[in-house]
């Protein structure tokens, strides 16, 4: 479950005069613990705003002031407005309570009150470091986690993700490694979701957990981010190595292996294979037009029959997925930990080119789709063909660690370490 954090502001002027205004307030005896007395100092601020209304005179600010006011109070928008602004300002270290009543401006908050407003380089320092050190504890077992540090450690990791992804900074229980790789793998192996279920979170508490901090990670020099894609900046790579010891250095199961999330889908017999669909249009990655190439050839009617047919013969497996643009086949044994992993080939005359384009394809999509999702389990590579490719091939296809099938109009010829998957009609 993603740890809360506050979601109203992500601008650092915004920030900065509400704590002003925390100040001032303060400084005359008011009592900002009252969401009323805060709020709506804001709001005549202007750093709160009413819906709908823009640029109001003082006039109108103080009529609508007053119908708000008129409301149930937890439907008033400048008092909610009021909490999430004093939590950030306690989470960043520039205000605390002294008890259960009295608050007041730490010394990093009134340092902060008197620097020029950013780009001031030593008040971007104080923000910069107040963001490092930000803590959200766990209430169940009072865990401790830096956020914002972790958010920077995904990207270290995982650089070019979409901003998104970074909420999963928010769900770490605490700065462990453990913590991050267990992230990391939801990160790099999950469509968005299939994560935010995995950990129950909703695609609401998604979007707000990354309102806040990933801006201002932004705004102090730590991130760049470019069309929702996320990077550290030379700067972020900096701040990362001085203030976090364990990074995880390499982890190429995860960052380096991580592509497109594939459409997949679930398979129960040959009939549910899906007929091939037009690529789409438009602009398209080196990859795809790769992939596109390949179909040219092979992604055919006959193709997809074969397929069935393999489907169909299976025994003793679970779990069968197939794609529309990646594996033709993927399903996992009943009968040990091992996982098939089937690529099916037509052949008209080009025995060797497609034995070659298998082996090929079955590596590629068992570097990148299969490996980083099984944890280590062993993976049978195969390559079917709809006529016999002979000898030469049956060698080069051993030689590569390939199993070769062959699917005859009759019967279907398995070699004898698969044959137990494969019913012979």
């Amino acid at each position: 479950m993603l740890r809360n954090f506050p979601h109203q502001v992500n601008q650092i002027p915004k920030l900065r005069a509400a704590l002003a205004i925390a100040g001032d307030l303060i400084a005359t005896g008011e009592d900002i613990s009252d969401d009323g007395v805060y709020g709506y100092a804001l709001a005549r601020a202007r750093v709160y705003g009413f819906r709908g209304l823009h640029e109001p005179s003082l006039a109108q600010l103080e009529q609508r002031i007053q119908q708000e006011q008129q409301k149930p109070l937890d439907t008033q928008g400048a008092r909610a407005f009021a909490r999430d602004l004093r939590r950030t300002s306690s989470l960043l270290g520039f205000l605390r309570q002294s008890d259960e009543i009295i608050w007041e401006i730490t010394e990093t908050g009134q340092r902060v009150l008197t620097l020029a407003d950013i780009p001031n380089q030593e008040a971007l320092a104080l923000w910069r470091d107040a963001l490092l050190r930000l803590t959200l504890v766990k209430e169940d077992d009072y865990a401790e986690m830096h956020p914002a540090r972790n958010m920077l450690r995904i990207l270290h990791t995982v650089p070019g993700i979409e901003k998104h992804w970074l909420a999963f900074g928010l769900e770490m229980a605490d700065d462990s490694r453990q913590e991050l790789k267990r992230v990391l793998q939801l990160i790099t192996r999950l469509s968005l979701d299939e994560a935010r279920r995995r950990i129950s979170a909703s695609a609401y508490g998604v979007a707000n957990a990354v309102k806040i901090l990933p801006s201002l990670l932004e705004q102090t020099g730590l991130i760049r981010i470019e069309r929702s894609r996320c990077t550290l900046t030379a700067l972020g790579r900096e701040v990362l190595s001085d203030h976090v010891v364990e990074v995880l250095e390499a982890a190429p199961s995860a960052a380096q292996r991580r592509r497109t999330r594939r459409s997949v889908y679930q398979v129960n017999t040959g009939a549910d294979i899906r007929d091939i669909r037009r690529q789409r249009q438009g602009t398209r990655t080196g990859e795809e037009q790769v992939h596109s190439a390949l179909q040219l050839n092979e992604r055919t009617n006959e193709h997809q029959v074969l397929v069935r047919r393999l489907i169909d013969s299976l025994q003793h497996v679970d779990n069968i997925r197939s794609s529309a643009d990646a594996y033709d086949i993927l399903c996992q044994s009943n009968l040990d930990r091992a996982l098939l992993l089937v690529e099916a080939k037509t052949v008209r005359g080009d025995a060797l080119v497609q034995a070659r384009a298998a082996v090929g394809q079955l590596l590629f999509y068992e570097y990148l789709d299969v490996i980083p999702e099984t944890e280590g389990t062993p993976i049978i590579k195969v390559a079917a063909f709809d006529e016999e490719p002979g000898e030469y091939i049956r060698g080069f296809l051993e030689f590569c660690g390939v199993l070769c099938v062959v699917v005859l109009r009759s019967t279907i010829l398995v070699p004898r370490e698969i044959a137990d998957y494969f019913r012979s009609g």
